[in-house]
C-alpha cells in the first residue's frame, strides 16, 4: 500500500500518488425488513428512515499474488479473478448486473491496483449497457480509514439515498485512460455531484490481506407525491380520524392512513394514526390479533419417577348409558405416558375423589397434579383433598390447553378410538378398558417404549394378539428396567428441546406487562358465535407469576381472580381524549 505525501487520494486518476490515512466512526443499524419497516413510526412519536435495503453480501478470501519475499500485501488483484467473484456474487443473488446503476469501488489511489479493480468491474457491469455506469470511491473523499474503510463506503451510498445525489470524487482531475470502459464511455468517474434513481448500487471492498467483498443496496425512497392537500389544524384531528376510522368501518391502520392521505396532511399523521388506532376499544375487543403470538413454550421439568407428575382431565358428554355414564376421567403419567380411563356420571367432586383415592393407593401418591381450571378440579373439595395429602396441585392458565398438553393429546386419541369400535353405540364404556389397554401396550414415539414396560418392567398385548403369540415369550421380564428409564427420560428431554424449539420459532417475546397494566384479555375459547367481542376488559394486573407466562389478574370492580396467559392479554393505552 502507497501512501500520498501530500494528503491526497487521487483514485483512479491518470496521475495517482497513494492514499492519505484518516479515522473514522460509523454505526449503521440493520435490522430484518418486516421489523424495519414497522419501526419507522413507532418510538415515542420519533421517525425512523429506512436508507436502503441490503439484496446481497458476500465475502471470499483471494490468494494474493507471491515473489521471493513473501505474500504481496495490498489492494491489486488479478482482474479475472476478482471479475468470477463477482459474476458468483450476482448469480447467487439472482441479480443482473445491468441494474446496477453506481458501483462504490476501493480506488487506493495505486496505479495497478486501481486499474485492476476497474478492469473487473468492466468486465462484469458493462458488457449490455445502454448508459454509463457511475463508479466512485470514498478514499477520495476521507482517505484510508482502515478497519472502517466499508462502513465509510456503505454510508456514503446511503446518503445518496437520502440526499438523491452522488458525492464526487476528489483530486480526479484526469481520468485514467488505460481501461477499455472508461476509454470507450462504457463507464463513467463522478466527477461532480449526480443524480441519480434510487435504484441498485454496488459497494465494492479489497482488504490488503486478500480478503474480497461485495454488497448490493437498493434504495428504499418513495416518491414524494405533488397534488396539494389540506392542512389539518390540531384540534380537528381527532375528529378526523372518527369520521376515517370509526365511521369507516374500523378498517386498520394502512387504510385509515392511505385515506387520509388522499386529501389530507398534518405533521405526524401516520404517527398520530397508529396512536389513535391503539386508543380505539372498538377494535380493542372486536378485532383478533395479528402476527406472531407472545410468549416462548416452558417445558415441565420431568422426574424418570412413574407416577411423579400425574395429569388429569375429564372429556364428553358422551351418548349417556343406561347406567348414567356420559364423561371420561383421564389420568396419565407425565414420564411413564401410562393413563387410566374411569368413566362417570357427573362432574362433581364427590365422584372424582373416590377414583383419585383408588388410584393414589395403587401407584402411590404423586409429587404433583396438573389440572385446567374448570369447576371440576377448583371446587373446595378437591383442593381439600390435595391439601391433606400434601399434593402440589397446578392449574394451567386459563384457555391454554398447551399447558396440560399431556392429557389434551390423550383425549383426541381416545375419542378416535371409541369412535371407531363403538361407532357412536351407548356402549361405549364396556370397551374404555380395552381403549386403556390398547394405549399402555403400544411403544409411545416420545419415549420409545411401552408405558407399561416403563412401569412394570415388561411388555404385554391386548387379548386377541396374545392368542396368537402363546409360542413367543412377549412377556419376559425386563431385568434393567432402571436403563430403560434412563433412557426414556433422555429421549423425553430430547423431545421437549425440538418441540420448544419449533414452538418457539414462530412465536415473539418481546411485548412487556407490568403491575397495574390494564389488559383486555382474549376470550375466543369462550366466544359462542362469530360477532362477539374477542377480548373482554378491562382487568387489572395485580401479579407477574413465574416463566413470564401467566399473570394474575383482577376485573375491575370484580373481586375475582383469574390466572391467564400472555399471549392471551391485550394491553390497553389508555385514555385519550382530542389534544387542543
Amino acid at each position: 500500500m502507497k501512501l500520498s505525501m501530500d494528503g491526497k487520494t487521487k483514485s483512479f486518476d491518470s496521475n495517482p500518488a497513494g492514499c492519505s490515512k484518516s479515522e473514522s466512526i460509523n454505526v449503521l443499524f440493520l435490522q430484518k425488513a418486516k421489523d424495519a419497516l414497522s419501526e419507522i413510526v413507532k418510538k415515542n412519536n420519533q421517525h425512523f428512515r429506512v436508507y436502503a435495503e441490503v439484496a446481497y453480501i458476500k465475502c471470499e478470501f483471494t490468494q494474493l499474488e507471491e515473489d521471493e519475499s513473501g505474500p504481496k500485501y495490498g489492494f491489486y488483484r488479478n482482474p479475472s479473478i476478482s471479475a468470477d467473484f463477482i459474476k458468483k456474487f450476482y448469480q447467487e443473488a439472482d441479480v443482473s448486473p445491468d441494474v446496477v446503476e453506481y458501483v462504490e469501488a476501493v480506488g487506493s489511489a495505486v496505479a495497478a491496483a486501481d486499474r485492476s479493480e476497474l478492469q473487473s468491474i468492466d468486465e462484469v457491469f458493462c458488457k449490455n449497457r445502454s448508459d454509463p455506469l457511475k463508479v466512485g470511491s470514498i478514499m477520495s473523499n476521507i482517505g484510508y480509514t482502515e478497519a472502517a474503510s466499508g462502513i465509510c463506503a456503505i454510508t456514503k451510498v446511503l446518503l445518496a439515498y437520502h440526499t438523491g445525489k452522488i458525492a464526487a470524487n476528489l483530486h480526479c482531475n484526469s481520468p485514467r485512460q488505460d481501461v477499455a470502459g472508461l476509454r470507450d464511455g462504457r463507464m463513467c468517474i463522478v466527477t461532480d455531484h449526480m443524480d441519480f434513481n434510487y435504484s441498485y448500487t454496488a459497494v465494492n471492498g479489497l482488504s490488503v490481506t486478500g480478503v474480497n467483498s461485495h454488497v448490493l443496496l437498493k434504495g428504499h425512497y418513495k416518491q414524494k407525491p405533488n397534488e396539494p392537500k389540506l392542512y389539518v389544524p390540531k384540534g380537528s384531528r381527532f375528529s378526523l380520524l372518527k369520521l376515517f376510522h370509526d365511521q369507516n368501518c374500523h378498517v386498520g391502520f394502512y387504510k385509515t392512513l392511505k385515506k387520509l392521505n388522499e386529501h389530507f396532511w398534518f405533521p405526524r399523521m401516520a404517527v398520530f394514526v397508529r396512536k389513535y388506532l391503539k386508543h380505539c376499544l372498538i377494535c380493542l375487543e372486536r378485532k383478533g390479533h395479528s402476527g406472531p403470538k407472545q410468549g416462548f413454550l416452558h417445558p415441565i421439568d420431568k422426574t424418570p419417577l412413574p407416577f411423579h407428575i400425574v395429569h388429569l382431565d375429564c372429556t364428553g358428554p358422551f351418548q349417556r348409558t343406561d347406567e348414567g355414564y356420559k364423561y371420561i376421567l383421564l389420568m396419565v403419567d407425565g414420564f411413564t405416558k401410562f393413563c387410566l380411563l374411569k368413566p362417570l356420571k357427573t362432574l362433581n367432586a364427590q365422584e372424582l375423589i373416590p377414583i383419585i383415592r383408588d388410584t393414589i393407593t395403587i401407584f402411590g401418591t404423586p409429587s404433583k397434579v396438573i389440572t385446567d381450571r374448570g369447576t371440576k378440579f377448583s371446587s373446595n373439595q378437591i383442593r381439600s383433598l390435595f391439601r391433606e395429602l400434601e399434593i402440589d396441585h397446578h392449574m394451567v392458565a386459563t384457555g391454554t390447553l398447551r399447558g396440560n398438553g399431556q392429557v389434551e393429546r390423550y383425549i383426541t386419541t381416545v375419542i378416535d378410538m371409541l369412535n371407531t369400535t363403538y361407532n357412536g353405540s351407548s356402549d361405549w364404556p364396556s370397551g374404555l378398558w380395552k381403549v386403556q389397554q390398547s394405549i399402555n401396550t403400544t411403544i409411545q414415539k416420545s419415549t420409545g417404549f411401552t408405558p407399561i414396560r416403563l412401569l412394570i418392567g415388561c411388555n404385554a398385548n391386548i387379548p386377541c394378539i396374545q392368542a396368537h403369540l402363546n409360542d413367543v415369550s412377549v412377556t419376559e421380564c425386563t431385568m434393567d428396567v432402571r436403563a430403560d428409564r434412563q433412557l426414556a427420560y433422555q429421549r423425553l428431554c430430547e423431545q421437549a428441546n425440538k418441540f420448544k424449539t419449533r414452538f418457539d420459532s414462530v412465536r415473539r417475546d418481546n411485548k412487556t406487562f407490568e403491575v397495574g397494566n390494564i389488559v383486555y384479555v382474549n376470550q375466543d375459547h369462550r366466544r359462542h358465535d362469530k360477532l362477539s367481542p374477542r377480548f373482554k376488559g378491562p382487568y387489572e394486573i395485580i401479579e407477574i407469576l413465574n416463566n413470564d407466562r401467566y399473570y394474575y389478574l383482577r376485573g375491575i370492580g370484580n373481586l375475582r381472580n383469574i390466572i391467564i396467559a400472555k399471549d392471551k392479554l391485550r394491553l390497553w393505552s389508555g385514555e385519550w381524549v382530542d389534544p387542543i
